[in-house]
């Protein structure tokens, strides 16, 4: 299981990327508005296009950053809470020596701001024992396209800070704080996030990223503080909780806006419905890349394989294939359909 970032460590993440409920461009802050940045216009970007607490079209998330964009608080930590297992990774990776909670929030945070963990200098000279050599290191990455931030220069000194703060872990897996307990009281927990509206990934009883991500927005939702802790309190609090609401775009959202939006399951889905289509006669030659145009023509396809097995009716061909056709064009829909609904619910982000 891959190390998770601690609460001192998200915190600082979280107060310095800030949470902002729309798209907008990183190096075009604007002073006097609520989220220090105005929603992007669509026009040439200056910076990164952002949403939420700083996810980026190459996070691992896959919601994919379009004009018009929005999300809540909560489904905004669901999405840190991916983003951050791949940065996670990379410093697990990357680290060759024993590190704290906060040493390794501390590098988390760097990480995920900068993307540069692996080809630091600075953690050459700490995978010899030399920790002392990170805050200086740190202090170097203070630049975004050549100019040097004043933002930067702080967030570096707070992970610097947050390195040479004690901390009682150490080792290369600490657990979160729900190890210890039973796979099955993680699967519980997992299946009543589910429930109520929040994707915590498979209902398998490991604690993984999704499964964090879920908790923390339930709890953001909740009014909770932001910690990985399940107790008595927040099993109350599951409970009772009513669904979890959606905004009215989600819930009316279509295939059409998913599949424009980049998800691969949506487009998928449409593109097979478009071959099945074509399999059954209509001309889509277009979508098919000059593909099948009839059943008359598809037949030619399966004219040799059907050979080996003998002579068959005339009829069977074309009953074959528009089978095929019917199944596929269901199949399709199906997925389809699961797609849309699960987004509307809120147990879906919205492209995968």
């Amino acid at each position: 299981m891959t190390r998770k970032i601690n609460v001192a460590g998200l915190a600082l993440i979280k107060s310095y990327e800030g949470f902002v409920p729309f798209v907008y461009d990183d190096l075009r802050p604007v002073k006097g508005t609520n989220h220090g940045y105005r929603e992007w216009d669509g026009s040439a970007p200056k910076g990164t296009l952002t949403i939420g607490y700083g996810h980026t079209n190459a996070a691992s998330h896959p919601l994919k950053i379009s004009q018009g964009l929005r999300v809540t608080e909560a489904e905004a930590l669901e999405i840190l809470a991916v983003d951050l297992d791949e940065c996670e990774g990379r410093v697990s990776r990357a680290v060759k020596v024993p590190l704290n909670d906060n040493q390794f929030g501390a590098l988390v945070s760097f990480d995920y701001n900068t993307g540069a963990i692996t080809r630091a200098s600075f953690v050459k000279r700490l995978n010899t024992g030399n920790y002392d050599a990170v805050p200086a290191g740190l202090a170097l990455y203070v630049k975004a396209k050549g100019q040097t931030l004043r933002g930067l220069v702080r967030r570096r000194q707070a992970e610097a800070d947050l390195w040479v703060k004690p901390a009682g872990a150490t080792g290369t897996v600490p657990t979160p704080a729900t190890s210890g307990r039973a796979a099955t009281e993680i699967k519980r927990l997992q299946q009543s996030l589910s429930g109520l509206g929040y994707n915590p990934g498979w209902l398998d009883g490991i604690w993984g990223s999704r499964t964090r991500g879920a908790l923390l927005a339930f709890k953001a939702d909740a009014d909770m503080p932001l910690t990985d802790t399940v107790d008595a309190t927040v099993w109350e609090a599951l409970a009772r909780a009513p669904h979890r609401e959606v905004s009215e775009a989600r819930a009316s959202i279509t295939a059409k806006d998913l599949a424009q939006a980049g998800d691969k399951a949506v487009k998928a889905a449409i593109a097979t419905k478009r071959i099945s289509l074509g399999l059954g006669g209509l001309r889509v030659g277009s979508f098919l890349f000059g593909g099948i145009e009839h059943i008359k023509a598809a037949s030619e396809y399966l004219a040799e394989p059907l050979a080996l097995l003998g002579a068959v009716p005339s009829w069977v061909p074309p009953f074959l294939i528009g089978g095929v056709a019917v199944y596929l064009y269901m199949s399709a829909g199906k997925v389809e359909r699961a797609k849309v609904e699960a987004v509307r619910s809120g147990l879906d982000a919205g492209v995968a």
